[in-house]
């Protein structure tokens, strides 16, 4: 028997770390069907938009890319394709979401951390 997230987010939005609580909780328990929901709900586009997203950003050689939300890591590993001399972070709160995005293609120049993005572990202005 699978098991059944009990909170409510009227109960954990009132604080910042309840609101974190709930949001790693969700994304904790979604993760195993989150690529497989995601595709039906964006009508089959959310891989076209961010293919887009990605070739519509610059030409730089060798950026320091951070995705934020990474989730499973569908944009970060783009970065890290279209930016091979860079280097892509991908950040969530979820760590299930995570172990997800580690399993995919390992490329060299990517790396998936735990953090929350109201608290980023990287210094000012130290991601292009």
């Amino acid at each position: 028997m699978a098991s059944r997230f009990q909170l409510h987010s009227r109960d954990y939005l009132d604080t910042p770390e309840r609101k974190r609580f709930y949001t790693a909780g969700v994304f904790n328990l979604i993760a195993r069907e989150y690529d497989w929901v995601t595709r039906p709900l964006s009508l089959g586009r959310d891989r076209a938009w961010k293919r887009k997203l990605v070739a519509a950003l610059p030409p730089v050689p060798a950026p320091r890319c951070v995705d934020l939300a990474a989730g499973t890591g569908h944009i970060a590993r783009l970065l890290a394709q279209r930016y091979p001399a860079g280097r892509v972070v991908g950040l969530d709160l979820a760590t299930a979401m995570l172990a997800r995005a580690r399993r995919e293609v390992a490329r060299a120049n990517l790396a998936f951390v735990q953090g929350d993005m109201g608290r980023l572990p990287f210094a000012t202005a130290s991601a292009d």
